[in-house]
């Protein structure tokens, strides 16, 4: 198929020689500022480096490799995504070690399997024995193998299981019947509405503490957790410790 030049975009200088008000820029327009993305980057990575905890970064905001590949430690990764699609897209571009952070609906367990089996290594997480029960039913009905990671709600105001609660040791149980138990994942949704560095760290104490009494209680009852996540922006930033 030819292609009619004259249907071509106009040719536009570098931002680098235009103003925001140069009309010449169409809008809307979503300008980056690449040494503050590069300062903030290395921030971030910085903080989690002095904590001593890998560093597995979101990558639902920008949803590009080019940031992707600045912001993580390595070109497999880690790192997380909250759509398939967003596994799909980076996977394809070598992004290999993921967490797809969004519990798991039983009717997109054949999608992860087969991204899986195209070399992605792609976690998906669940707070529930019922919700793990059908995880290791479709393992066992593929001849397959999904790792999993149970969500822990550490402030009462997300999805997840309480680290203390009764049905964290139900739900690591029913993936050893085809899945994987392949760790414990929380997020501090609550530290988003502190409003001093004493609060927030308050809520990276509670955070640490209770990724960590989950993860204690698990391999207590002879589970192996590989890995315990935690973090949200605020308490990356205000953590002083993340022993555990």
């Amino acid at each position: 198929m030819s292609v009619d030049s004259r249907f071509a975009a106009p040719a536009l200088a570098s931002l680098k020689d235009c103003a925001l008000d140069d009309p010449r820029l169409p809008t809307p327009l979503f300008v980056i500022d690449s040494q503050k993305l590069e300062k903030n980057l290395r921030r971030a990575q910085d903080r989690a480096a002095k904590l001593g905890v890998a560093f597995r970064p979101h990558l639902k905001t920008h949803k590009s490799i080019g940031i992707a590949l600045r912001q993580m430690t390595t070109p497999q990764g880690p790192a997380t995504v909250s759509t398939l699609a967003e596994a799909r897209y980076f996977g394809a571009r070598g992004v290999t070690d993921l967490i797809y952070a969004v519990g798991i609906a039983p009717q997109k367990l054949a999608e992860v399997s087969r991204l899986r089996s195209l070399g992605a290594d792609i976690k998906i997480i669940l707070d529930s024995a019922e919700a793990a029960r059908a995880v290791s039913a479709f393992c066992r009905r593929e001849k397959t193998t999904i790792p999993v990671l149970l969500e822990i709600d550490v402030d009462g105001h997300r999805s997840g299981i309480r680290p203390d609660g009764a049905e964290l040791l139900p739900a690591a149980a029913a993936l050893a019947d085809g899945a994987e138990l392949a760790g414990v994942l929380t997020h501090a949704g609550d530290s988003y509405e502190c409003k001093s560095t004493a609060e927030i760290e308050a809520a990276a104490e509670a955070e640490r503490a209770g990724i960590v009494l989950a993860a204690e209680r698990l391999r207590a009852a002879g589970h192996t957790v590989k890995i315990v996540s935690a973090g949200s922006t605020p308490t990356l930033m205000f953590a002083k410790d993340e022993t555990g």
